[in-house]
This record gives C-alpha cells, sequence and structure tokens, in this order.
C-alpha cells in the first residue's frame, strides 16, 4: 500500500514537467490559430483584390465605350455642320462640353458615368507637313512661314530648316533627273511631340509651340490651309507672307464681329494678304478630345476626325487614342 502511495504521488519535478507539457500546448494550439487566421485572411484579401481588379477592368471597359460613343456624337455634329459653307468659333461643334452625368438605361444612381469633351479646328494651326512640297522635298516658302512662328515664340528660326530636313526622310522621295525612288529611312510624324526628335528641342519648346502647330496627313491637296476664321493671331502672321504681327490681330478683331463666310473676305481693308491661297474658311480636320469617368476608372481619350467635303459629308477617325 505504501508502494501504490508512492507511485501515485508526483514529484515536485513532474509536476512542473506536466505544466510545461500544457503550456506547450496551449502555445502550439494558438499559433496553429493564428496561422489558420492569416491563411484564411490573406485568401480573403486576394479575393477582393482580384474582384476588385475585376470591377475596375469592367468600369475602364465600359469607359472606353463612352468614349467611342462620345467620337461618334462629334462626328455626327461635325457631319451636320458640314451643310454650312464656311466654319468659325460661334458654331455648336466649338462649344465644349462641361463634365455631364450619364446615368444607365434604368436611371440608377448607382451606375453614373461623367462625360467631358471639346471639338477643336485642327487647320486653325500650322500643319508641319507643309514645310515639304508635294515631292518630299523642303519648301522654302512654308519654312521661312515657320521661322516667323519660331521666332515669335522666342525660339531659333533655324529650327524650320531641321524640321523640313527630318521630315524628308519620313517621305517616299523619286529623283526627277535618275528616277530612282527613296523609301522613308523614319517613322512618320504623327503629331507635335515628334519635334522633339530634333536636337535642341525640348519639352518646353513643344508645349510652346502646341497651340500653333500640328501635323496633319495629306489627304487631296499638297498643301493644308489655314482657316482665318478660326487661326490665332500668331499662325496667321506666320502664313500671311506680308502680315505683320498687329495686321494678323486686326484681321481676328475683324472676324470677331462677323466670320468670313469666303476665303476672298480673309483680308484687311488696306491690305490684301499676297498668298491667300494659304488661307481658307472650310476645314476637314478636326481633334475630339474628351474625359469619360465612370466608378474608379478615368479615361482621357483623342482622336483626329477627317471630314470630307461636297456631297458625301462623310467623317472618319484618322487615329485616336487612350490614356
Amino acid at each position: 500500500m505504501a508502494g501504490m502511495r508512492a507511485a501515485g504521488r508526483r514529484t515536485p519535478a513532474g509536476a512542473r514537467r506536466a505544466a510545461s507539457q500544457r503550456g506547450v500546448a496551449v502555445i502550439t494550439a494558438l499559433l496553429i490559430v493564428a496561422l489558420a487566421t492569416i491563411a484564411v485572411t490573406g485568401l480573403l484579401w486576394r479575393q477582393q483584390v482580384q474582384a476588385r481588379m475585376v470591377e475596375n477592368h469592367l468600369a475602364l471597359g465600359q469607359d472606353r465605350w463612352l468614349a467611342r460613343a462620345a467620337i461618334d456624337w462629334a462626328r455626327l455634329v461635325l457631319k451636320e455642320d458640314n451643310k454650312n459653307s464656311h466654319d468659325h468659333l460661334g458654331e455648336v461643334w466649338a462649344v465644349p462640353i462641361a463634365e455631364t452625368r450619364i446615368s444607365d438605361a434604368q436611371g440608377s444612381r448607382d451606375r453614373e458615368a461623367w462625360l467631358s469633351g471639346a471639338i477643336a479646328d485642327e487647320q486653325a494651326k500650322f500643319n508641319l507637313l507643309n514645310l515639304l512640297d508635294a515631292a518630299g522635298r523642303p519648301d522654302t516658302a512654308w519654312i521661312a512661314r515657320f521661322q516667323r512662328l519660331l521666332v515669335l515664340e522666342g525660339l531659333s528660326g533655324g529650327l524650320a530648316a531641321a524640321a523640313a530636313e527630318a521630315l524628308t526622310a519620313t517621305q517616299t522621295v523619286t529623283d526627277t533627273s535618275t528616277g530612282q525612288t527613296r523609301q522613308p529611312t523614319q517613322l512618320p510624324w504623327l503629331g507635335v511631340d515628334d519635334l522633339g526628335r530634333l536636337s535642341g528641342v525640348d519639352s518646353a519648346a513643344i508645349e510652346k509651340l502646341r497651340p500653333f502647330v500640328t501635323v496633319l496627313p495629306r489627304m487631296t491637296q499638297a498643301v493644308t490651309q489655314v482657316n482665318c476664321n478660326t487661326a490665332s493671331a500668331e499662325v496667321l502672321h506666320a502664313t500671311i507672307d506680308n502680315y505683320s504681327a498687329s495686321d494678323a490681330a486686326r484681321l481676328v478683331a475683324l472676324r470677331q464681329r462677323t466670320p468670313f463666310v469666303q476665303t476672298s473676305q480673309c483680308t484687311l481693308p488696306d491690305k490684301a494678304p499676297e498668298n491667300a491661297a494659304a488661307l481658307d474658311v472650310k476645314s476637314s480636320f478636326f481633334r475630339v478630345t474628351g474625359r469619360v469617368r465612370y466608378e474608379r476608372a478615368l479615361l482621357l481619350t483623342e482622336a483626329l476626325v477627317y471630314r470630307e467635303s461636297g456631297s458625301a459629308r462623310t467623317t472618319r477617325v484618322l487615329w485616336s487614342r487612350e490614356d
């Protein structure tokens, strides 16, 4: 009996060992619960992130459809406006659209989009491709006109000849004396930012020229004429050979009272333009810009629309890009 009592009685060391084992078991259980919680939380977080990514993707897709619809709407406006014989800044197409709410078909406020945009006349600017003649060679007259614009903006006039030379590398040129054809060695210029290819042209210079310069393809004419109803005084001064900056400002003031209906009206009472063939009152190229916001997605879109003249009155998008 004494032996049995001794066997059933724990020693202090045994009690401590049993308590230690219970503590280890509790800590192990807590670690397992913590690890399981972390794993489940990670799975839920990843699931939430994936769901948010899908929602953002769907919202961006909705943005793209709305942006394309906005461009189609702009094309319709330009097509209807083509009935007029002239284009000026007092027409419907020239009025920008402030940010406007667009609801879904059910009128729900849970799925609202916001749209803003504008249409700008690109023939109100100086087309850099005018620096080349129909054969793809530098045109001295238009180079001199671009020089005037550069000097007016405080830039080196030598950039005009450099730009013309760089543009020749983007053209297919046929040597009339030998009949040999030289293929383009450089990618075509698509916008004002391509001026950055020239040595000495930085982003500040490009931003100075952006309001006055564009790159428009040649569709039916070798030269893209400047619309004297929409062009700035700077562009008119650069385009009209015998007009000073003050003359160009007077012409702008004259059209603000009454838009020019015919090209022959693009003149001052006391001074006619020497090169009136460079001017027009009708435009074919327009830049459409839009900003679409849908839920968390924001999309900026831009497109160049060409409007054909004549009875067809059709429009088409020459290029578009999204940011």
